[in-house]
């Protein structure tokens, strides 16, 4: 890069960057190179076209990176690759967010970049669908002042999700609600919407748990951060970090319900040394008591048991812990989520979970791991409740005998018609 690109290679110590390398599939020889940054702070002809105003932006620059360089290597055309700049960028665009948030903690929404208009036209950013927003002012920061050098150049935006203006301008919370399945801003919870004050709210509940800090210095009640780590993690948010920037993009007004004086969220420190002070059974007690009061009945309903290792954590004995979480089906609701200790797995402690809830012809989903005959019988015995197991391998006698159970053995399939009503 710094031998080909006519500005050299982009500066080796910004804190956030991805470099991107393009190979042949077959020869594994590299074509293309790019290297991706932050995005510039102020862009007039990007602002226009997003839309925000100047306090979304500042808040919101975090979702914005901007392509810095991108160099086609002459391998690629001695290799008769036509179109490989605008396949390269086509690429990227279809996993930098993604590799964003592995490597910087969040996703992306949009990426932009400044084509040199003496130089280019801009051609292979067309052909992948980048959109011409106009020409900068030709201004450049310099000594955190901005100098007029008279250099304009061609603006190119891609917005990496469908709704990438409506995220950056929304008052809610942005871009952390997506995940690798979700595009849409709605899978977020409304937090205003959730009774979190008066008797029987979230923060007269929260309450109860105890708070391990010490008083001198402490800048936040106690309930107004857990208020905010429920709201955060109902959302699908699951980590420090997410939990505070949740925090920040709510609007001031719903801080400010949540119980924060001056409508001021904490930081991601205070939020993991909050978390830390406490204790997480008691806190999980509270907050499943508190759902299950608001959802007393699941009766009809389905129910998800499943167990996940948290990355990058560690126990006291140097273990990943392994969480186990009781979801409801459609609903996305979190009834219960336990530490499964290093000694144990999670059979015994989905049966625990199993028989604390109050289960009624409920349909319980449960993984290859707990297709045990304990397991049922909890299930149909105690919880008069049906369950759906997933049958492996593992268990070669029991496959074998469902594979030569003829299919009048299974429940008939329900056919529908073309309006969704059921046929007789």
């Amino acid at each position: 890069m710094n031998r080909l690109h006519y500005l050299g290679a982009a500066q080796s110590n910004l804190t956030k960057a991805l470099q991107y390398v393009i190979e042949d599939a077959t020869s594994g020889e590299w074509l293309a190179l790019a290297d991706w940054g932050y995005c510039a702070l102020k862009n007039r002809v990007r602002d226009d076209w997003v839309g925000w105003s100047q306090e979304l932006r500042d808040a919101r620059l975090k979702y914005v990176a901007t392509n810095t360089r991108f160099l086609v290597l002459p391998a690629s055309r001695t290799r008769g690759h036509r179109f490989i700049a605008s396949q390269s960028l086509s690429l990227m665009t279809q996993r930098i967010s993604a590799d964003w948030a592995r490597y910087h903690g969040n996703h992306l929404l949009l990426a932009e970049t400044f084509v040199d208009i003496k130089r280019f036209t801009g051609t292979c950013y067309r052909a992948a669908n980048w959109v011409d927003v106009g020409l900068t002012a030709g201004f450049a920061r310099s000594n955190k002042r901005y100098v007029e050098h008279g250099e304009k150049k061609r603006v190119f935006v891609f917005a990496l999700v469908r709704s990438a203006r409506e995220l950056l301008c929304s008052t809610g919370v942005p871009h952390m609600l997506l995940t690798a399945r979700r595009e849409a801003f709605g899978s977020a919870i409304d937090v205003n919407r959730l009774p979190l004050t008066g008797s029987g709210g979230l923060l007269d509940a929260l309450t109860q748990v105890r708070d391990g800090r010490f008083r001198r210095g402490v800048r936040y009640k106690l309930p107004s951060i857990l208020a905010l780590t429920v709201s955060a993690v109902l959302s699908g948010i699951d980590s420090f970090r997410g939990i505070a920037e949740f925090g920040v993009n709510l609007p001031e007004v719903t801080r400010r319900k949540l119980g924060f004086r001056r409508g001021k969220a904490p930081d991601e420190e205070t939020v993991r040394v909050t978390l830390n002070k406490i204790d997480a059974a008691q806190f999980d007690g509270v907050v499943r008591a508190w759902i299950n009061e608001r959802c007393p009945s699941l009766k009809g309903k389905m129910i998800a048991i499943d167990g996940k290792s948290m990355r990058a954590a560690r126990t006291q004995s140097g273990s990943t812990p392994h969480i186990l979480n009781v979801i409801l089906h459609h609903d996305g609701i979190a009834l219960a989520a336990v530490q499964v200790a290093d000694k144990t797995n999670e059979i015994p402690v989905a049966r625990e979970q199993l028989r604390a809830l109050p289960l009624e012809r409920t349909v319980v989903t449960l993984d290859a791991m707990h297709t045990q005959r304990e397991t049922a019988k909890v299930i149909v015995e105690e919880k008069h409740s049906d369950y759906l197991m997933t049958v492996k391998e593992n268990q070669k006698d029991l496959l074998d005998k469902l594979e030569r159970l003829p299919v009048e053995a299974f429940s008939p399939p329900v056919l529908r018609d073309n309006k969704g009503s059921r046929k007789s």
